[in-house]
């Protein structure tokens, strides 16, 4: 008997030991969030081959709780069309992160904003640029790979959909960050 009350001891100590450390870790999502990264994307809208790109995020927000991010960010993808001639998809959102569990370092994140199509050309010794905006949305996932309390390395996958000039576009990223918060 003596045997089994120190066995739920032991089991009940481990328990609590494991809910506080559940609550510390989650209270690392608070205040101030700051992420930007780097990495590659597709733009989806062509079928040529000349698809692939340069993709970059930066994404602002603050953490009301240590399951959501709410702010903003800002996804782009450089990609060269043709010679001298380069063409940048982006879109900027009011954004939030969404973390299932508070004790996992995955998320989902979403957005609703503005889009734009900008080309740019050089020829000649002339630099020519035409803009174009409409809606943009983007959802993703990734995950904060933790180096300290305040600091990760997030790998993200991320997908945006635009509507510019009745024109449908799709991009496809997938992007490395540094994450402060």
């Amino acid at each position: 008997m003596l045997q089994t009350l120190l066995r739920l001891g032991i089991v009940g100590a481990m328990l609590l030991g494991l809910a506080a450390n559940a609550d510390a870790q989650a209270s690392r999502r608070q205040g101030f969030y700051f992420s930007m990264g780097l990495g590659g994307g597709a733009d989806l809208s062509v079928s040529d081959n000349t698809t692939g790109g340069f993709a970059g995020y930066l994404r602002a927000a603050g953490t009301p709780s240590p399951r959501f991010v709410v702010g903003g960010e800002v996804k782009w993808l450089v990609r060269e069309e043709l010679t001298s001639v380069w063409l940048t998809r982006g879109t900027g959102t009011a954004n939030v992160l969404f973390y299932p569990s508070p004790v996992l370092d995955l998320f989902v994140n979403g957005g609703l904003g503005l889009s734009w199509v900008a080309l740019y050309s050089t020829g000649g010794g002339t630099v020519t640029d035409e803009w174009d905006t409409g809606f943009g949305t983007t959802i993703g996932v990734g995950y904060d790979i933790r180096i300290s309390d305040t600091f990760s390395i997030t790998p993200n996958l991320d997908f945006l959909y635009q509507l510019v000039s009745d024109t449908n576009g799709y991009v496809l990223m997938l992007t490395v960050g540094a994450a402060f918060h």
